[in-house]
């Protein structure tokens, strides 16, 4: 596993273990999904080490939606493409498509 990889996967498993927790409910609003959905979740599908310090993350969200009291799941796939200098994540970017986030993340700036 290359250190890219390894520092993008210590960091998901830290954000994905508090949100999980309840613990970042101030800075990313996660109080609102808590109250219109029980059985939130975060699932990791892959990381793939893209090159130019990026990693691009392809990951599911669950739930079950309680506010109507219909029952709803909730299942969203998402992209993500890690930004990195000097073996610190600087930057995010979120798509719904992981052909667009692979594309992005192999596009030099």
């Amino acid at each position: 596993m290359t250190e890219n990889l390894e520092t993008i996967r210590r960091i998901d498993d830290a954000f994905t273990a508090g949100v999980e927790r309840g613990e970042f409910e101030a800075a990313f609003d996660t109080g609102a999904v808590a109250a219109d959905f029980e059985g939130y979740s975060i699932q990791r599908e892959e990381l793939i080490d893209v090159g130019k310090d990026r990693v691009v993350g392809v990951l599911k969200q669950f739930a079950t939606g309680r506010g109507s009291g219909a029952q709803v799941e909730l299942e969203l796939e998402y992209s993500l493409v890690y930004d990195l200098r000097d073996g610190q994540l600087v930057r995010i970017r979120a798509f719904l498509d992981r052909a667009e986030a692979l594309e992005a993340a192999r596009v030099q700036e």
